[in-house]
């Protein structure tokens, strides 16, 4: 491998041969990026409970509805992106991939911005490096193709933050002000945890106008700031009942939320929430190493007069974004943490180039890059794993459409609530007005009892139907195996003979029960 030749006079940066290595490696991994994003959407997996859930939304719902971003089935997205997937959606039928094409062109969008920013404003090695963190990176490889709004929450939070320059240099006159305005606005109509950024960038320019005594300038910051809370509190208000008022929700993420007493609630939704996401960002074997890169990175950033803004608007980013947990408003979870990750990388890009900067004239270019590649093959090695089989969390569409081809007038499916979102999706597609579906639905803290079952199984049994479809995921499995192999057990007590079909995998399953002696 050439050795990196530092360019005199410019921290960070490879003279030469070097320098256009690097940025050549930073164009391969803009592709390689592009191209496992495009592997996971043309593999078209089947959606699951929360994709197919909010799909029902987006389909069915009135549009006024979808404007309030006011959502059944415990769902929670911003108005624009659901009426954005509205119109794709009535163009391309409704379909898996009509329905991830905004996730998908927000998640290539993201990586063709970032990549060219980075080669801009690093230094070639922290250049490469970040861009390779965002191109193999798993959650935002799998996000891109996931109908839920989290890749275009972390575009949209990078093009805030890639803009804070232009916005806080100069004048900032009326006509600014009103752009700004606007686009912030814009932000929040399409995505929720924009709203941390723009905090982060009105209280930079509001304190950059008291600073330099320009009191225009903070009367206009504070109407700026006062629009943008004023439009996202409308949000808040037009959803409460389905989104900050949904008491299921909550529950949900209880335990995810950032409480700072007990000590030991703290460092538990610190682990969770922070670490363990970090880990799944960065294929577990590296974390440390670039955990420790992003710490330099914001220490150098900080202490670089050019740089110290973006040091700035990130810190106040996660700064707002923990307090909203801590007040119980922003759970901790891995997706809903995914538009940090751009910033995070960032920041280990400008690691890698203040390691490269202390490296020049003592002979470790070499070393700080078989490092750096070192730290990024476990990415790399996933990324290659992901890309020759894309995961899949629940492929319900072929076991949906071999029930669709099987399934004879008189007879009955019986589908759990969790899956029923996903079968409803599926089913709509296949299904017969002679096949009844029951759904069933037990209290997944405690297992039901065999009264209970008989219970919920007594229309099913009084109208005895020729042959009974089960049909679950793996989320039924997991949240109530006991309750499922109840309701398993009593089906065939009735009907004593029982096969499976539909594929052999362990993400969705299929059974059907019928009376002994007759052909299936």
């Amino acid at each position: 491998m050439k050795k990196p030749k530092m360019a005199a006079g410019n921290p960070g940066k490879v003279a030469g041969g070097g320098r256009w290595l690097w940025t050549a490696g930073l164009i391969v991994m803009v592709g390689a990026g592009i191209y496992l994003r495009a592997v996971e959407y043309a593999a078209n997996r089947s959606l699951w409970l929360d994709e197919a859930a909010l799909a029902q939304n987006v389909l069915h719902l009135p549009l006024g509805e979808l404007a309030a971003g006011r959502l059944g089935d415990n769902q929670v997205a911003p108005p624009g992106f659901l009426l954005a997937t509205r119109g794709v959606a009535a163009i391309g039928g409704g379909s898996e991939q009509a329905l991830r094409l905004i996730p998908f062109v927000a998640g290539v969008g993201l990586l063709g911005i970032f990549g060219w920013w980075a080669g801009r404003r690093l230094g070639a090695l922290g250049g490469f490096a970040a861009t390779a963190l965002l191109a193999l990176s798993w959650p935002l490889v799998y996000y891109s193709n996931e109908f839920k709004q989290y890749s275009l929450d972390a575009l949209i939070a990078f093009s805030l933050w890639a803009s804070v320059g232009k916005i806080l240099d100069g004048d900032f006159s009326a006509r600014r002000a009103a752009a700004t305005g606007a686009a912030g606005v814009a932000a929040l109509w399409f995505s929720q945890p924009a709203i941390f950024s723009l905090a982060a960038l009105g209280v930079m320019g509001l304190a950059g106008a008291v600073k330099a005594n320009r009191s225009r300038a903070a009367w206009r910051w504070m109407a700026v700031g006062a629009a943008w809370a004023g439009f996202f509190a409308l949000l808040l208000w037009l959803s409460y009942d389905t989104a900050l008022g949904n008491t299921a929700l909550y529950a949900y993420h209880d335990e995810l939320f950032l409480r700072l007493w007990p000590a030991g609630v703290f460092r538990d939704v610190a682990r969770v929430g922070g670490w363990e996401n970090w880990k799944l960002a960065t294929a577990d074997a590296s974390a440390w190493f670039w955990l420790g890169l992003v710490f330099v990175g914001a220490w150098a950033a900080w202490r670089n007069a050019g740089s110290r803004r973006e040091t700035i608007f990130l810190g106040l980013g996660i700064f707002f974004t923990a307090l909203a947990s801590a007040l119980r408003f922003y759970p901790l979870s891995a997706r809903l943490l995914l538009f940090l990750l751009p910033g995070l990388f960032w920041w280990a890009g400008r690691g890698v180039d203040a390691v490269t900067s202390a490296a020049q004239g003592r002979k470790l270019g070499l070393p700080v890059a078989l490092a750096l590649l070192i730290g990024l093959w476990p990415l790399a090695r996933a990324a290659v794993a992901e890309a020759r089989a894309p995961s899949a969390r629940e492929q319900l569409r072929p076991v949906v459409e071999e029930l669709g081809r099987r399934a004879r007038p008189g007879e009955a499916v019986l589908v759990f609530d969790l899956t029923r979102y996903a079968f409803d999706y599926y089913w709509a597609r296949v299904a017969h007005a002679e096949v009844t579906v029951r759904e069933v639905r037990f209290e997944r803290d405690e297992p039901a009892t065999a009264a209970e079952v008989a219970v919920k199984l007594a229309p099913l049994f009084k109208e005895r139907p020729a042959r009974v479809w089960l049909v679950t995921t793996h989320d039924d499995l997991s949240a109530a195996p006991e309750n499922l192999r109840a309701v398993a057990a009593a089906l065939r007590a009735v009907y004593s003979s029982a096969e499976f079909f539909g594929p052999a995998n362990a993400t969705a399953q299929g059974v059907v029960f019928f009376p002994a002696g007759e052909k299936n």
